[in-house]
């Protein structure tokens, strides 16, 4: 079994993405060139007794991300990222003709 380090290395932020941003990102990774797409959340919770030790619990609750994905939508949407804006389908150029001697 693999031991857990003792210490955490502090995470570095960089910077932060808006919804927007993220959307835009997942639409050229996926090669999207038309339509809406948002991104979306997909939560787990999770319910019980928590508190700092045991003669201090309280009813609570975790809540954790379980996935982001980018869904279709529809452009009324204020999340809405239009793929043919961000990714637009590029055009093939035409091949120039090689002048003969």
């Amino acid at each position: 079994m693999q031991e857990l380090p003792t210490e955490q290395t502090p995470v570095q932020q960089t910077s932060t993405l808006s919804l927007k941003e993220l959307a835009t990102i997942l639409i050229k990774h996926h090669g999207y060139h038309e339509g809406f797409y948002e991104i979306g959340l997909q939560f787990n919770i999770a319910v019980g007794a928590v508190g700092p030790e045991p003669s201090k619990v309280s009813p609570g609750a975790v809540l954790t991300v379980e996935g982001i994905s980018l869904a279709s939508c529809t452009e009324t949407s204020p999340l809405a990222v239009n793929a043919a804006t961000v990714n637009p389908m590029k055009r093939a150029t035409p091949k120039k003709a090689v002048a003969k001697k």
